[in-house]
């Protein structure tokens, strides 16, 4: 065989085994090529699944300050009252905490006991870092991360903690075998705990903390990338049916993933529908669901024969390639009927931070924008806005890479007004808001040490702040509880153990 003939099949060879190796990662990471299950685009099992309401219940909740990860079904990280006292001393703000295994969304229940879910390490270190570096890190650092993140033994959990003596009891949520990615609780006012982890939903006994029921959700196209799919969060309506929403972690662009309604009873899905679904969680007002997937702004209907698109809502914010990255969570303003989000969750993002508001009002109505901040600067937020949906109707958000953090007026007519902005603060943790109190409850980063601050709602001011024992920022969550407390998570991904610090004055 001559020389020619020898490095043309050499070369052929290689070339055939890039091409075979590429196709496996389009279709083992993204779903493309290979086509998934033939699946139904909407299954009912249950008739009057929204309709019925055997225990005439008025909510779904447990009647607690904070049942749900961001406070309530329109997710607006905020209580009407609650949080440390008003007018408080700075020198009487106290801490104390314990140690747990990256915590990451924070829930009350009784008054004397919180809950906390944790222990998903996926991307968790790509925003720690980034958000800690002050810009985005290298596709290829993101890639060891992930793997990294794949290949590690972590377990979820759901820890139940004393507020008062914060010890704590934990249940390792084990069953899962898809992407190890936050999931989350809602505390039922059925008297259960729901969890959903790595596509199972679980019923949990919050006082002997035991798993009374699993049930395994539906997986994302075909069996190589049902290992991405996702559900982070759920949702319950008022007749105590719980809603959830799974996604393709990687290629939620062009993948279809589902909306489910459970019935918390059996866990059976009495509703299963395909839907163009994203990362960002639930809102609902009215029966009405309101999601952002990787270009728009959108709702549903939730009824008994499965949610109902409005085709006339339904607004574009973003293009699938354009610089921006896809939209956070929405929060609902019912006082002004207004949905508003950010855009930029995810790394990559070549633009600033802004901010969208659209009327629930006038289904044909446009998307208006502007920026969340004064810079031009790109920047993400792995987390979504926060906002007093209940006075003053101002939304409140922090850019981690540029250390900034502002509120900003929503009117009536969906226009977006800057109210102020305060500079040289590096938050990482989802705020929380007391209304009454007039206070905004959020983390600063600062020599190699993570903060506790208490900032003014209606002008930015600094009230207070304390140092917590986190040495990183922290993408966890800030909640308030029931006895005039405020908790922090600091996940501390990358280190060994991560704390749960509550903040209370003395």
């Amino acid at each position: 065989m001559s020389k020619i003939k020898k490095l043309y099949l050499t070369i052929s060879g290689i070339v055939i085994f890039l091409f075979s190796l590429f196709l496996l990662l389009e279709i083992a990471m993204f779903g493309r090529i290979l086509l998934g299950s033939k699946d139904q685009e909407l299954t009912i099992n249950k008739l009057n699944a929204v309709s019925e309401n055997r225990d005439n219940l008025e909510s779904g909740y447990f009647n607690t300050i904070w049942p749900s990860e961001h406070a309530d079904l329109i997710r607006s990280h905020a209580v009407f009252s609650g949080g440390l006292q008003k007018d408080f001393e700075r020198s009487k703000l106290q801490v104390s905490s314990t140690k747990i295994y990256m915590p990451t969304w924070g829930y009350t229940r009784n008054k004397d006991e919180v809950f906390v879910i944790g222990g998903s390490p996926e991307l968790m270190t790509t925003f720690t870092e980034a958000i800690e570096q002050g810009k985005d890190i290298s596709k290829s650092k993101i890639l060891i991360n992930n793997l990294k993140d794949i290949f590690s033994k972590d377990v979820s959990y759901v820890a139940k903690i004393n507020s008062t003596t914060m010890e704590k009891t934990i249940l390792k949520l084990d069953i899962g075998k898809t992407v190890n990615y936050t999931g989350g609780l809602v505390m039922h006012d059925d008297g259960y705990i729901y969890a959903v982890s790595q596509s199972v939903l679980y019923k949990i006994d919050p006082e002997k903390m035991d798993i009374v029921k699993s049930a395994d959700l539906p997986k994302i196209g075909n069996r190589l990338t049902n290992y991405w799919t996702t559900y982070n969060g759920l949702q319950v309506l008022n007749n105590g049916e719980l809603v959830l929403k799974g996604f393709h972690l990687l290629n939620n662009a062009e993948l279809d993933g589902y909306l489910l309604l459970v019935d918390p009873d059996t866990l059976q899905i009495d509703i299963k529908q395909k839907a163009m679904v994203s990362s960002a969680r639930l809102a609902i007002e009215n029966n009405y669901l309101y999601i952002v997937n990787a270009e728009e702004s959108s709702r549903y209907k939730i009824t008994d024969s499965g949610f109902i698109l409005d085709d006339d809502f339904t607004s574009k914010y973003r293009d699938k390639n354009d610089k921006s990255t896809q939209a956070s969570s929405p929060m609902l303003m019912p006082e002004i009927n207004m949905v508003v989000f950010a855009d930029n969750t995810a790394p990559g993002a070549k633009t600033p931070l802004n901010l969208y508001t659209k009327s629930t009002k006038a289904s044909n109505g446009k998307v208006q924008s502007a920026k969340a901040f004064s810079t031009d600067n790109p920047s993400f937020n792995f987390f979504m806005v926060g906002g007093d949906t209940y006075i003053n109707n101002i939304v409140v958000y922090y850019d981690p890479l540029n250390n900034l953090v502002s509120a900003n007026k929503i009117s009536e007519d969906g226009s977006i007004k800057l109210l102020w902005e305060k500079e040289d603060i590096k938050a990482s943790a989802s705020p929380a808001i007391s209304a009454m109190n007039g206070q905004v409850y959020i983390d600063d980063y600062k020599n190699g040490r993570d903060n506790f601050v208490v900032l003014d709602l209606l002008n930015g001011q600094e009230l207070g702040r304390v140092e917590l024992s986190a040495t990183l920022p922290t993408v966890g969550t800030i909640f308030i509880g029931e006895n005039n407390d405020v908790f922090i998570l600091s996940s501390e991904a990358g280190n060994k153990t991560g704390y749960v610090s509550r903040i209370t004055v003395t």
